[in-house]
């Protein structure tokens, strides 16, 4: 099935269309089973038929400027303009340009009708003759499993090619392949790779000397690694020299000396505080006080309130003497140059592998590894130091013994002298580099041959090549023998079928639907044999047995469509279940022959499961009515074919598809319309942004539905006051009631003040619950049928 038309653009009034954005807001992403579009005429009705009658017969119009459109289907394929013979539904597509191709006596009064054929009648033998050879042959169609002789034919004809593939072809195969892999084709052959291979001369002749080599015992080919290797060394260019590597002041065995005697180191405890001596929390934070108290001129103290005395200000001054505080600025000092040891340490040791040839890179990365753990060694050193050391600052009294702490002094002069070693062989390399280039070309060279052999797998073609022979020779003979019987019951099957054909059957399927569904019996189609064309038959308009002229645009119209009904039965359409488009099919015809044309697409379309998809175009609202009764619920079908419809909008020069609006596609006529606004009305609870158009309409809304609903249930010459006393009753306050509502909020002419006041909300929805209610009352049958026909139960 078509899913949707994905983009239009350069094609009449489609200028730039695209599905997804036209569709965006109202969630429907797809065509269904049936669809119904609407559109006014010029909309672009035709143009969306033109689309799909391209997939059908593969080409559209050389007269439109590079148009472009892209159809999706349910499976996903997707046809555009540019892969229209691909197209594999079977599509039949009615609309003028059809009209044109096949009937052309609608534009040349001397033309013709194009002939079709239909399986003709009294033919069961021959059905079932060729039933039984149909048997026999089985199933033979795209997409099934094949069955009988043509499963037969496959299973041997596939045995029989890999026979004659293997027999006839693979030693010239063998030889193509090893010219192939030589000397031809660019992407692949050797000689077209020597600064790779190095060889700018190979052939086909060094080819199998090399496979001699590598199929040879001794023979190891390169690894998966050691191949990445001699193709990185084939990419070496002559690398500048590589410098030293700036020296890193190795200062780590002094801090660590300089740590250990800070942390051993004990300063006087004479003339301190016992209580602060032993307490280094309570230390830390009496000295924090003093310097706030200092700093603020503080004599009292701002925790408890109490007086400093004088005494206790020198005991704290002698507590926190100079030699604590000097002693504090020798750990921050030390503190500080491990930090800058640190980040001297973290940023340097930094090489750069790309200034190395690649021969060296496996050892480079080995040492950049070294280094990197190296780093990660030595910054939890330094912190380790800066811990003890901080330690110690709280505890100023205290002797801390070191902890042990990595050096990794040793490691830095390891790694610095790994590094001078790859050094000094990068630069002494640029030498040597041609000749291990040259050398690393025919290992690469070996391995790429070797890959090759095997996989071709060359000895083993090579073994195969003699025992094939037989088994290719006695195969050939048993499929020949089976073609021949196939081609036989083929042809058979064709000349039994030609008999079946009948093209005056065709003429006759036209002629019962102009008599039976429009009742023109005035005019027929004749098939009249043909003796000098290769066609056996054409098709005349014939009336009062003579070839008709001057039919009406009516007549043409009627001609046209029951020829396009009677065409889904001929030989190449029946039993395919086709996509049916059928463009604005009731062009010129009357309200009776629109009824008639609803009538035969339901009956030979619609209701005959006997397509895949429909689509059906009108700019007739009539029609559009009896199209949104179609429902494609077929004799023993479990539910109706899902249905969805849209329209066909065009803005100046441009138009659009969209979803069709609730009002055009849920009332079947403006009165069910009319009747659904009164019905809200009078249910309605409360006022708002999303009912408020049927309170601002209601005076015109009930206006024109008692005018339509009092005309066909009193159709007398009788007032439209005679007529509302009637139906609502004589001399009733109703009637005066809903004359006021209905005429002043219907016109302003005559009340000007009303138009500058706001809407009597209840006044109106008491006159819409009386206008219900009584309908409900005196016309039972009515009121059911309207409230149904707006979606609402009786309920």
């Amino acid at each position: 099935m078509i899913k949707r038309i994905e983009y239009i653009r350069n094609l009449a009034v489609f200028k730039d269309f695209n599905w997804n954005k036209s569709f965006a807001q109202d969630g429907n992403d797809s065509f269904k089973s049936i669809n119904i579009l609407y559109g006014r005429n010029y909309s672009g009705k035709t143009t969306l038929s033109r689309i799909i009658r391209a997939l059908e017969i593969g080409s559209i119009s050389d007269k439109y400027d590079k148009p472009e459109f892209s159809v999706k289907f349910s499976d996903e394929t997707i046809i555009s303009n540019n892969n229209l013979l691909e197209n594999k539904e079977t599509i039949r597509v009615f609309n003028e340009d059809f009209v044109r191709d096949n009937l052309s006596f609608i534009s040349n009064p001397d033309g013709d009708i194009e002939s079709f054929a239909v399986i003709g009648d009294n033919n069961n033998k021959i059905e079932a003759e060729i039933a039984e050879i149909q048997k026999e042959l089985g199933i033979n169609k795209d997409g099934e499993e094949k069955t009988g002789l043509y499963k037969e034919q496959e299973l041997k004809t596939s045995s029989y090619d890999t026979a004659k593939n293997d027999y006839e072809s693979t030693e010239k195969n063998l030889e193509n392949m090893l010219s192939q892999k030589a000397t031809g084709n660019k992407t692949i052959a050797i000689k077209y790779k020597s600064e790779i291979y190095g060889d700018q001369n190979y052939n086909v002749s060094k080819l199998k000397d090399d496979i001699k080599k590598v199929q040879d015992s001794s023979y190891t080919p390169l690894t998966d690694e050691e191949k990445e290797e001699k193709r990185n060394l084939l990419k070496e260019t002559t690398k500048d020299v590589i410098p030293e590597m700036p020296q890193i002041e190795n200062t780590f065995s002094a801090l660590i000396i300089q740590t250990k005697n800070l942390l051993g180191k004990q300063i006087g405890k004479s003339e301190k505080i016992e209580e602060l001596v032993k307490d280094a929390v309570l230390n830390r934070w009496v000295k924090e006080g003093k310097k706030v108290h200092e700093e603020k001129n503080l004599r009292t103290c701002a925790f408890c309130g109490s007086t400093i005395t004088q005494s206790r200000w020198e005991k704290l001054e002698k507590h926190f003497d100079e030699e604590s505080t000097n002693f504090e600025k020798e750990i921050d000092s030390l503190i500080g140059r491990i930090n800058v040891a640190s980040v001297n340490m973290e940023q340097g040791l930094v090489i750069n592998k790309n200034s190395f040839y690649s021969k060296y890179h496996s050892q480079i990365d080995d040492l950049i590894k070294k280094i990197a753990q190296t780093k990660i060694n030595a910054k939890n050193a330094y912190k380790s130091l800066i811990l003890q050391l901080n330690l110690k600052r709280n505890n100023l009294f205290d002797v801390i013994l070191l902890k042990d702490v990595f050096d990794y002094s040793e490691n830095l002069s390891n790694i610095m002298e790994t590094y001078n070693e790859i050094r000094t062989a990068s630069n002494s390399y640029t030498n040597q580099l041609k000749k291990d280039q040259d050398n690393a070309k025919e290992k690469l060279r070996l391995r790429e041959v070797s890959d090759f052999v095997t996989e071709i797998k060359y000895s083993d073609i090579e073994k195969d090549i003699e025992s094939k022979k037989t088994d290719y020779e006695t195969k050939e003979s048993y499929l020949t023998e089976l073609n021949n019987t196939i081609k036989e019951k083929e042809k058979l099957i064709d000349k039994k079928k030609s008999s079946m054909n009948d093209e005056e059957k065709g003429a006759t399927k036209v002629n019962e639907y102009l008599n039976n569904f429009f009742g023109h019996k005035y005019l027929s189609l004749k098939a009249i044999k043909n003796n000098d064309t290769d066609k056996h038959f054409r098709f005349e308009i014939i009336r009062d047995n003579k070839k008709a002229y001057n039919l009406s645009e009516g007549e043409y119209s009627l001609v046209a469509f029951c020829y396009f009904i009677a065409r889904l039965e001929d030989v190449l359409t029946k039993d395919k279940k086709p996509i049916i488009w059928i463009d604005d099919p009731i062009s010129s015809l009357d309200s009776n022959h629109i009824f008639f044309v609803y009538s035969l697409i339901v009956s030979k379309i619609a209701d005959t499961n006997s397509f895949e998809q429909l689509f059906i175009s009108t700019h007739n609202l009539s029609f559009l009515g009896y199209l949104k009764r179609l429902n494609g619920k077929f004799l023993n079908a479990d539910s109706p074919k899902d249905k969805a419809y849209f329209c066909i909008n065009r803005c100046f020069d441009e138009s659009t598809i969209t979803v069709m609006p609730k009002y055009l596609k849920n009332h079947i006529t403006e009165f069910n319309y009319l009747f659904s606004e009164i019905y809200n009305c009078s249910l309605y609870k409360t006022v708002d942004d999303s009912n408020y158009h049927s309170f601002y309409d209601f005076g015109n809304n009930a206006r024109k539905f008692l005018e339509l609903y009092l005309f066909y249930k009193f159709p007398d010459e009788s007032e439209d006051r005679d007529k509302m006393e009637r139906f609502f009753g004589e001399g009733k306050v109703q009637v005066i009631l809903s004359e006021r509502i209905n005429n002043e909020y219907s016109h302003l002419k005559e009340n000007i003040s009303r138009g500058f006041s706001t809407l009597d909300v209840q006044e109106m929805q008491k006159v819409a619950k009386l206008i219900v209610e009584t309908i409900k009352q005196k016309d039972k049958e009515q009121y059911n049928a309207l409230v149904k026909s707006i979606n609402v139960s009786k309920q």
